[in-house]
């Protein structure tokens, strides 16, 4: 049975002086793109948990299973690192020539492998010439690992010596720089992938093939009704922004208005983060919890609604609607896939999410002329009790000009209900749920109401639920208006 160091292990390498670098969540495909959505999710996490044992966060990291993409690096340059390690292939043990290759695909010389001899190990540094670098691939010493990348610590010592005798300098990735200076070639790979897609088909994120497959509402929702400008449009459909602008030309999709009085509800769109501030503590939103209701004072403006954000139980954490910390499923490599709300022919909105071990949750958005019914639910199909099952709906305030403050003074927190008060005053957004564990709150860089309802244990085959409103006051009481619930 193979051998993986936990974090603690880990700790103690980089203590040893060693450079700790990335290596991705889950060894995904970074060439598929479907994949490479993921990317800084997972990094995430494994610098969440880099960080409970002291290490610092990497500035260097390695593509799992040696698949790379324009997707992939793009996201490690955003997300600041300065160095990354690919593969032996595509081009088949060249050393890295900074002058060339791009420094977030630098190329591996050599895999250390069991059939290596010291004659493979001085062919490759044989090309440690003319400003290049051999870069060689240790994958792992003691054996405890895959027979097939295993290399023996004799084996190990021997090539150390050899490295020793001759004269080589080792540096880590992090140390690379002042080898190599901070130019960055126009490296053709940046625009490639490897390896290419099967039948030349690319496997696009969930999102995007969903929004493509019903464009004309996804177009109609983004610039139509959340006023996403066409460049926002094209992040999320993945099309460009001429193909946009001609759909809504061809389509005749403008700014739209509410019909009625009945509070309008819609799914979220994604793409346009959904908070102003502390966006660190929110990466890779996912839009099919998020929900924006409408406000009835300006068409354009509205409340995005994470219901459920969070749901805690006494397994872990069951559910988490964006990337912050590892959720139970998350730390059996479990992915759990975003999937879209069902409109309803009210108007309304329905979700089913199927999580692992038979366990199930979803959510309802409804509503009425004056008020929007809210409701979370989970399914026990496991063999045991869940309890513990504390759940967190926020109130993103940002899409609401006049509400989004980064502040709490215009804020109202109470037990079971909270309210946001507009700039000039006589307006108000509020929010109720039954079941609080505790006191509505809200973060002041992130303008919301964080509300903490509770479902009751759920015992093998049953179904719990919690419920709450979502509502619009314009007048001098509010206090009065807070107690109607």
């Amino acid at each position: 049975m193979a051998h993986f160091m936990n974090w603690k292990e880990i700790a103690e390498v980089h203590g040893l002086g060693f450079e700790i670098g990335n290596h991705t969540w889950l060894h995904a495909d970074l060439s598929v793109p479907r994949y490479a959505a993921r990317l800084k999710g997972e990094l995430t996490l494994v610098d969440y948990e880099l960080k409970q044992v002291g290490v610092p966060r990497p500035v260097s990291a390695a593509c799992g299973g040696d698949a790379f993409g324009p997707e992939a690096t793009a996201v490690l340059r955003a997300e600041g690192y300065r160095f990354a390690r690919r593969g032996v292939l595509p081009e088949a043990g060249a050393a890295y020539d900074p002058l060339r290759q791009h420094r977030l695909l630098i190329p591996t010389t050599g895999d250390v492998w069991p059939d290596w001899t010291l004659a493979n190990l001085s062919a490759a540094l044989d090309r440690a010439r003319d400003g290049r670098i051999v870069v060689l691939r240790f994958h792992n010493i003691d054996g405890a690992g895959s027979p097939r990348v295993s290399t023996t610590p004799e084996q190990f010592r021997g090539y150390m010596e050899h490295l020793k005798t001759h004269g080589f300098q080792v540096v880590a990735l992090r140390d690379l720089e002042a080898h190599v200076g901070t130019a960055e070639p126009d490296d053709p790979l940046l625009r490639e992938r490897f390896p290419k897609p099967r039948e030349g088909r690319l496997d696009l994120p969930l999102e995007m093939q969903a929004t493509r497959a019903s464009l004309r509402f996804w177009l109609q929702n983004m610039v139509g009704d959340h006023r996403y400008s066409p460049a926002e449009a094209s992040e999320v459909c993945g099309l460009s922004q001429a193909e946009v602008v001609r759909r809504l030309q061809e389509w005749k999709i403008g700014p739209s208005r509410r019909a009625g009085r009945r509070l309008k509800v819609l799914p979220y769109p994604g793409g346009r983060h959904p908070r102003i501030g502390y966006l660190d503590g929110a990466i890779s939103p996912t839009r099919g919890t998020k929900a924006s209701v409408f406000l009835p004072w300006n068409d354009g403006s509205y409340v995005v609604v994470d219901v459920p954000e969070v749901i805690f139980s006494n397994l872990g954490v069951l559910y988490l609607a964006h990337v912050y910390y590892p959720t139970c499923w998350d730390r059996r490599n479990l992915v759990i896939e975003d999937r879209d709300w069902e409109r309803t022919a009210s108007g309304g909105l329905r979700t089913r999410w199927a999580l692992p071990d038979g366990l199930s949750f979803g959510a309802i958005v409804e509503p009425i002329e004056d008020r929007v019914d809210l409701e979370v639910w989970l399914r026990n199909g496991s063999s045991q009790l869940l309890s513990g099952l504390e759940t967190q709906i926020c109130v993103l305030f940002k899409g609401a000009p006049g509400f989004n403050a980064q502040s709490n003074d215009n804020k109202i927190f109470r037990s079971k209900a909270g309210a946001v008060r507009s700039a000039e005053g006589q307006r108000y957004i509020l929010s109720w749920w039954e079941r609080p564990k505790r006191d509505v709150s809200g973060a002041p860089q992130s303008p919301c109401l964080n509300l903490h309802p509770v479902l009751p244990d759920c015992a093998p085959g049953a179904t719990v639920r919690v419920r709450g409103h979502l509502w619009f006051y314009e007048g001098p009481d509010v206090e009065r208006e807070l107690a109607r619930y």
